[in-house]
């Protein structure tokens, strides 16, 4: 096993079990998470792209001038800007570390050849991936609120089946019964595959 990445219902607390278990490490890790940006009401207003080593919380409250957001929120609806993901998330996916977190993959991003080919390049090499895949589910539930492409949804399936078949990956669905089971299990498979 190479890889571990977590899925589960939207607001389960997959980013935050993983930012707990990494923020108890002591070597470098690189890579990148998407920061919900929240509008004063609570909803979402964005999402923006954040190197790891930032270590900034996991919500912020929106600007719309904020740099790298590739989600935002518009009186028209929602807007993509996908640029992001073709500068910012390459350099983080190339960044030379002995574990990379990637939170969270598996949407829009999947259609930018230039990082799925990056990512792909990852997910064969030696290096350890821990992270958040999107479930298939979250998708089809963001697909109502975002327009998305149905060829999003087949590259998730697609991603999820190389995974599992090609790069050596366990996906391990996050519950509200199972918080304290993963999260040893992450920290296992860190040890495992990273420490030794």
């Amino acid at each position: 096993m190479r890889h571990f990445f977590l899925t589960g219902t939207s607001g389960i607390g997959k980013s935050t079990l993983l930012m707990e278990v990494l923020q108890e490490m002591a070597f470098p890790i690189s890579g990148f998470f998407a920061q919900r940006q929240l509008l004063p009401d609570g909803t979402t207003g964005g999402f923006r792209l954040l190197p790891w080593s930032s270590r900034l919380p996991l919500t912020a409250t929106y600007q719309a001038e904020t740099s790298d957001l590739f989600i935002k929120k518009s009186d028209t609806g929602w807007q993509k800007d996908l640029r992001v993901f073709q500068t910012t998330a390459i350099t983080l996916l190339n960044e030379k570390t002995p574990l990379k977190c990637l939170d969270e993959i598996g949407g829009t991003e999947l259609l930018v050849p230039e990082f799925l080919n990056a990512l792909y390049a990852l997910l064969k090499s030696d290096v350890c991936c821990v992270g958040v895949i999107k479930s298939p589910q979250n998708l089809t539930s963001m697909m109502t609120r975002v327009e998305m492409k149905k060829q999003e949804a087949i590259k998730l399936q697609e991603l999820h089946k190389d995974m599992t078949q090609q790069f050596h990956s366990v996906i391990v669905e996050l519950t509200a019964f199972n918080r304290e089971e993963v999260k040893l299990a992450l920290k296992n498979f860190i040890k495992t595959e990273v420490c030794t």
